[in-house]
């Protein structure tokens, strides 16, 4: 994962100094670039446990994330409205935002059993949407979870009816 936020300032030079003014004209948005390494034999564990989802959670996962790059579409108002997404690693990383750009798969390793590649990586972009403030970031760092979006501790199958991840 990397993490990473910018800051943008532009210097004036006034008439009579010798050194720039440095103003600030904006910042962000912050963006998390994810690259997993999945393994199937490491989670077959969690295969067949959830209702609905299907006998892969690699697959399962692969699936969600592809799907979350791409717009819903309100008929109704002919508009596109951006997905929304939410991930979480351990207690370190929370960001909340919409997937930007490609979304990547590569399969390795030998064919297992099932007729699938053993190992499949997975990268993404996460851009965030909602801005923070400097005394925030201080205080929870790359953790900056609004409470809007309950965490959860296991690995229950995500909302689909709700759009949340």
């Amino acid at each position: 994962m990397t993490d990473s936020s910018s800051a943008n300032f532009q210097s004036n030079l006034p008439l009579g100094r010798s050194a720039p003014i440095w103003s600030y004209t904006g910042s962000g948005p912050r963006s998390i670039n994810f690259q997993f390494e999945l393994h199937r034999e490491m989670l077959d564990q969690f295969n067949n446990r959830q209702p609905g989802m299907s006998t892969d959670t690699v697959d399962e996962l692969i699936k969600n994330i592809q799907a979350a790059v791409l717009p819903n579409y309100a008929s109704s108002e002919k508009m596109i409205d951006p997905p929304l997404v939410a991930c979480r690693v351990g207690n370190e990383i929370y960001i909340k935002g919409i997937i930007n750009g490609a979304v990547s798969v590569g399969y390795s390793g030998p064919i297992l059993y099932n007729d699938k590649y053993a190992v499949v990586s997975i990268g993404f972009q996460i851009t965030e949407v909602d801005p923070y403030d400097a005394e925030l970031v201080k205080q929870v760092g790359s953790f900056r979870y609004s409470g809007d979006i309950p965490l959860k501790t296991t690995l229950s199958s995500p909302s689909y009816k709700t759009g949340r991840y």
